[in-house]
C-alpha cells in the first residue's frame, strides 16, 4: 500500500517526467535495471506520466494493481558518485528524496538516509573545501584589503568627527555662560 501511495505521489508531482530529450532514466525496478544514471540512451521501464497526462487519464492507474512495482532511485554510494552526476540527475535525486521523506524516516532505507544526509550536509556545493586557485586567492585578498581600508578610514574619520563635535560643544558652552 505504501509503495502505491509513493508511486501515486511521485506521479502527481511530475517527478516521473524525466528529461525525455536526453533519455537518461534514473528510476529502476527491483527486478530490472535500465541505466544507472550514466546518461546513456535507454528506455525507461515502468510508467512515466506527467501531471497533465495523469489528470487526462482521470486518475486511473495505467498499470493493474497486480503488476505495479515499487520504483526507487539508485542512491547507493552517493558520496562517490555525486560529483560526476549531471545537474539534472542531481535535481532528480533531490526531488525523489524529498518526496520519499514525506512518508517518514522508518520507510527509508539506510542508503536513502545516507544520501539525504550527504545532500543536506555533505562536502559539495558551497561546503566543498576545494583549494582556491591563484586568481581566486588574489581576488579575495584584494577585496579584503579594500574592505578593511574603507573600514579603517571610516573609523579614523569618525574619531576626528567626535573630537570636533566635543570641541564645538565645549565652545558653545563657554560662549553661553
Amino acid at each position: 500500500m505504501l509503495a502505491r501511495l509513493f508511486i501515486r505521489s511521485v506521479r502527481e508531482r511530475g517527478v516521473w517526467a524525466l528529461e525525455r530529450a536526453c533519455g537518461a532514466p534514473i528510476f529502476r525496478t527491483r527486478s530490472s535495471v535500465t541505466s544507472q544514471m550514466c546518461g546513456c540512451k535507454a528506455q525507461q521501464v515502468g510508467v512515466a506520466m506527467t501531471r497533465r497526462e495523469y489528470s487526462a487519464s482521470g486518475g486511473r492507474e495505467t498499470v493493474s494493481d497486480d503488476h505495479e512495482e515499487e520504483y526507487y532511485v539508485d542512491v547507493s554510494n552517493i558520496e562517490s558518485r555525486w560529483a560526476g552526476l549531471g545537474f539534472d540527475a542531481q535535481q532528480d535525486i533531490i526531488s525523489y528524496l524529498n518526496v520519499k521523506q514525506e512518508f517518514g524516516w522508518e520507510y527509508l532505507s539506510k542508503d536513502e538516509k545516507r544520501a539525504i544526509y550527504y545532500i543536506a550536509y555533505g562536502k559539495w556545493g558551497p561546503r566543498d573545501p576545494a583549494v582556491m586557485s591563484s586568481a581566486e586567492f588574489v581576488f579575495k585578498l584584494m577585496t579584503n584589503m579594500l574592505l578593511f581600508s574603507v573600514l579603517g578610514f571610516s573609523l579614523l574619520n569618525y574619531a576626528i568627527d567626535q573630537e570636533k563635535i566635543a570641541e564645538f560643544n565645549g565652545a558653545e558652552e563657554s560662549t553661553s555662560e
